[in-house]
């Protein structure tokens, strides 16, 4: 919406009370992932603060693919690092 209180001429949508494109109504994307990454998804959901270490004993792979995994997820912006490798912990974005 413009300042004068009109809409854009892009668009004749209410951007704020706009329904369809409300994202936070809006269902998680999970389409473009594989399997793995969606387990490793349901796993980050539960604890954010895992370890590859800890999901790779969980899921019964290596921690070379966990690490796979996890930088494909970050390249597709499904998943961000926040903090140190340590103390740190997954954000998802979806």
């Amino acid at each position: 919406m413009h300042v004068s209180g009109k809409f854009s001429r892009k668009q004749d949508i209410d951007p704020i009370n706009d329904p369809i494109n409300d994202p936070i109504n809006d269902p998680i994307n999970t389409a473009g992932l594989s399997e793995r990454e969606k387990k490793v998804l349901e796993l980050l959901r539960q604890d954010p603060t895992l370890t590859r270490a800890k999901m790779a004993e969980v899921l019964g792979c290596s921690d070379a693919t966990i690490k796979r995994a996890l930088g494909t997820m970050v390249q597709k912006s499904v998943i961000r690092r926040i903090g140190s490798n340590k103390k740190g912990e997954w954000i998802i974005n979806l």
